[in-house]
């Protein structure tokens, strides 16, 4: 039983036994492509979920992927530190209006006229991510909590950096989150790893929630990301070693989490619960700006229609909402060959969405 806020109201998580089948026969056959060592489905609804995971948590060995295992997220981080953000303007920490340069003290920049709307729907003009040499040299140890420091000395030269669009146009960026994330933490006055904790995973009661490689600690008990290998091959990647991006690109990209609190994390999105959010704020998450198709964290396929894909290149996930028909579907698998994968992830989702 769920013991955050969701939980609390919904009960014990009640599954659907008529779509158990159905679900194992989505992973089974995702799982019969030969870059595809493992793979969840799942499905929501507001008084109902249930997943099926199969095959093997690392290619050419023998464990069974578990139905409790961790499953990278990637960019479906994003949505998460969008509801954050909305906590907290709700609480009067911060304004959806309120600039980079203003909460962070960084005036007369290029990037300090952000406002923490343009950075979550993708609108500040700032460059998606730094440059090769600039991603090698940041700091990659998962093993510490908190990388508010680190983050902050990346912002800061974030900034700085030319505009790569007119702010107000659409240009997908990891760093205009990583910039919105620490505004947020700024003003909470702590990390943005300890905040999404207080604000989205304890309320929520999404108690496999953490960040990095799933298994980095511990790398026999969790499933590994797969890239290519000698003669386009799968790769294991051992979560030892960090195979992920730097931590400071945390609230763009770094949550992991089990298929049951993902599936829990988008169904509070499907029952807008104004305990947690007002419905003000739901639809500021949920609802484009105007003549524009992505709204924090979700891309609009059509209205009442959400989508988005995230992958950190060696796992890759898929989140669907439907508020119309009120189900949501998570697919995903341990593996980073996204062209290759994408088409057969779409699939299944597509045809989970359909079961009756």
């Amino acid at each position: 039983m769920k013991t955050g806020l969701f939980g609390l109201m919904m009960g014990v998580v009640m599954t659907g036994t008529a779509w158990a089948d159905d679900l194992q026969s989505l992973a089974d056959g995702l799982v019969t492509h030969d870059l595809i060592p493992g793979a969840v489905v799942g499905l929501a609804e507001a008084e109902r979920l249930d997943w099926a995971v199969a095959g093997l948590r690392i290619a050419g060995r023998d464990e069974p992927v578990a139905t409790g295992d961790l499953w990278h997220l990637g960019s479906l981080t994003k949505s998460m530190t969008a509801m954050v953000a909305a906590r907290l303007v709700e609480r009067g920490l911060i304004g959806w209006d309120d600039s980079a340069g203003e909460v962070l003290g960084q005036d007369d920049l290029p990037g300090s006229a952000a406002t923490l709307e343009m950075l979550l729907t993708h609108r500040s003009g700032i460059a998606a991510n730094p440059g090769r040499w600039g991603m090698m040299t940041l700091p990659r140890n998962w093993t510490e909590t908190d990388h508010h420091a680190d983050r902050q000395t990346l912002v800061e030269e974030v900034l700085t950096w030319p505009l790569a669009e007119t702010p107000g146009t659409y240009l997908y960026s990891n760093m205009g989150y990583v910039v919105a994330g620490q505004m947020l933490a700024t003003r909470a006055g702590t990390s943005w790893e300890a905040l999404i904790i207080a604000e989205l995973f304890e309320p929520l009661g999404l108690d496999s929630a953490g960040f990095g490689p799933p298994g980095y600690a511990a790398p026999d008990t969790q499933p590994w990301g797969h890239r290519r290998g000698f003669g386009g091959r799968l790769r294991p990647a051992d979560p030892a070693t960090g195979p992920d991006n730097p931590p400071v690109f945390g609230p763009a990209g770094s949550v992991h989490m089990n298929a049951g609190d993902m599936l829990a994390y988008l169904r509070a999105h499907l029952l807008r619960d104004d305990r947690y959010l007002s419905a003000e704020s739901w639809d500021r998450l949920h609802i484009p700006p105007e003549g524009a198709d992505y709204a924090m964290g979700w891309l609009e396929l059509e209205p009442g229609r959400l989508a988005h894909n995230g992958s950190n290149t060696f796992w890759l996930a898929m989140a669907w909402l439907d508020f119309e028909v009120g189900r949501a579907l998570f697919v995903a698998a341990n593996s980073g060959f996204l062209e290759q994968i994408s088409p057969a992830l779409t699939e299944a989702g597509l045809t989970a969405a359909a079961l009756p």
